[in-house]
This record gives C-alpha cells, sequence and structure tokens, in this order.
C-alpha cells in the first residue's frame, strides 16, 4: 500500500486541523452539549474518507472490501450531523434589542460548518466508492449502488437518531437486529426513505459540480 499526500490532502488536512484546534476548546470550555455532540460527530465523520482513500491506495483485494465494509459502515456518520440542526431548537436568537447575544449566533455557525464539513467529506467518499464500483461493473451499476447505499444510510441515520444506535453496535447483532424489528414503523420507513432521497439528492449536486468542465 503506497502513500500519495497531493495538495488536496493537504489541504483538507489542515482544515480539519483547524476545526478541531478551534471546536475542542469550545468543546471543553461550554455545557452545552451541541458542541461536545458536534466534535464527536465530525471526528467519525472523518471514517468514511478515511477508508475511502486507504481503498483508494491498497491493492490487496481481501483488504480493499474489508475497507469498503467500513466505509459503508461508517458512511451514515456523515450525513447524520444535519440532524443536530434541532439542538439549536434550544437557544434563543434575539434579531434587535437588549437580548441580542453573539453566542446563538457563534453555535449557529459552528453547527453549520460542522455540518458541511461531515457533508462534504462524505460526498467525496461515496464519489470514490461510486467511480469504483462504475470502473469495475458499469454506469447502471454505479448508479443503482450509489442510490441503494443513500438509502440504507437514510435507515442507518434513523438508527441512529431515534434508537441512538451507533456504527459500532453491529458488534452486537443480535442484540441490534431485534432492536431494530421493534421500532420499525410507517415513519421509520417514511423518515429513511426521505433522509435516503435527500442524501442521493446533495450526492446528485456534487457529482454534477465535479462534472463541470473547470477552466484551463
Amino acid at each position: 500500500m503506497r502513500f500519495r499526500f497531493d495538495r488536496s490532502t493537504l489541504a483538507v488536512l489542515g482544515l480539519l486541523a483547524v476545526y478541531f484546534s478551534v471546536s475542542i476548546p469550545v468543546y471543553l470550555t461550554h455545557t452545552l452539549f451541541l458542541h461536545h455532540w458536534l466534535v464527536w460527530n465530525v471526528f467519525l465523520a472523518t471514517l468514511p474518507p478515511l477508508f475511502a482513500w486507504l481503498f483508494m491506495h491498497c491493492r490487496v483485494k481481501g483488504l480493499r472490501l474489508a475497507l469498503a465494509a467500513l466505509w459503508l459502515l461508517f458512511l451514515p456518520n456523515a450525513p447524520y450531523l444535519v440532524t443536530d440542526l434541532i439542538h439549536l431548537a434550544h437557544l434563543s436568537f434575539v434579531h434587535w434589542g437588549e437580548g441580542r447575544a453573539l453566542y446563538p449566533w457563534l453555535t449557529l455557525m459552528q453547527t453549520g460548518i460542522s455540518m458541511f464539513l461531515a457533508t462534504t467529506m462524505g460526498l467525496w467518499s461515496l464519489a470514490v466508492m461510486h467511480r469504483a464500483i462504475r470502473n469495475r461493473a458499469g454506469s447502471a451499476v454505479g448508479w443503482i449502488s450509489v442510490s441503494l447505499i443513500c438509502m440504507a444510510s437514510g435507515f442507518a441515520v434513523y438508527v441512529g437518531r431515534f434508537l441512538r444506535l451507533n456504527s459500532w453496535d453491529v458488534l452486537h447483532p443480535l442484540r441490534t437486529l431485534e432492536r431494530i424489528l421493534q421500532h420499525t414503523d410507517a415513519f421509520a420507513l417514511q423518515f429513511s426513505a426521505s433522509f435516503g432521497i435527500y442524501i442521493l439528492f446533495t450526492y446528485c449536486i456534487y457529482f454534477a459540480f465535479r462534472a463541470m468542465p473547470r477552466q484551463q
């Protein structure tokens, strides 16, 4: 396995370093749990692009399959951050008068940056795996696979947000499956399908912009 750190990779690592260097002190000095969740969830969102990047540079078939499985397992952590927006409801956003405060707006900005960072990392990793599937099995199979992955990720986001299960709960498969089956109802399917479509639509936007010709 050979690694190449090009300028884009170094730029991403630099941005992540800046994000965590600012967010971790906030995490340590504020009691609002939103800051705690954001730092932890962004960390989890770095795992899909890490596994996708390793997948790109790996030439060992068995190891590539393991990396692909780990990527798929942790991919839902990237779009999951969108659901953290619900925690902003506890803050008071005053537009005028003496009650105005900067803290809620800074929290909004941190949440937005966290969400955008996690989403971009997840979409980039999905593009890597999409290209690998497309190169091996063709365009149609590639898009069908992407659609199924997005739907599965939508269901995983439901499992994480509402059942409070995590990626590593697969280490307890019977207990996890039993809990999922107990709480899979009409709302679960509706939410999962809706969120899966959301992920697929954001990926289509990302894919379309990546496909635009660059000025020479």
